[in-house]
């Protein structure tokens, strides 16, 4: 287990990257994720093309994280999903393709031990689907 704590104005992505290679983990899964997150960009798959997109310029309520962590090519890929509050405690939630730490985010990350997580394109979604091996 591996607890993260991600400081205000960090890249979401970036930051958790250098976790991920500083602990080496490139099979994981995100079990827990609070804090604020500003500028943030979350999708909704429809199930074909591309993931429709919503942004939340200013800072909003980590409510909760989840999601995991595979490699492709040797790369560390996220797929992390998100349930985020505003201040009128409306909450948005969705797959979470960009952020930026607002105050502090903590999370906790599961290695998944001999379970080796990776990613490869499938021709049917065009996603990067998972591979467990």
């Amino acid at each position: 287990m591996v607890f993260a704590k991600l400081e205000d104005g960090e890249d979401f992505f970036g930051s958790l990257r250098e976790v991920a290679a500083k602990h080496g983990i490139g099979s994981g899964v995100i079990i827990s994720g609070i804090g604020m997150l500003k500028g943030s960009v979350i999708g909704y798959f429809p199930g074909h093309g591309a993931y429709e997109e919503s942004s939340f310029p200013e800072p909003m309520e980590l409510t909760s994280m989840q999601g995991n962590i595979a490699t492709k090519d040797g790369d560390a890929v996220f797929h992390v999903h998100v349930s985020m509050a505003g201040p009128d405690k409306r909450v948005h939630g969705g797959h979470l393709i960009k952020g930026t730490v607002n105050i502090v985010n903590e999370i906790a990350i599961l290695r998944t031990g001999g379970i080796r997580l990776s990613r490869q394109e499938s021709a049917k979604t065009g996603l990067l689907e998972l591979r467990i091996g």
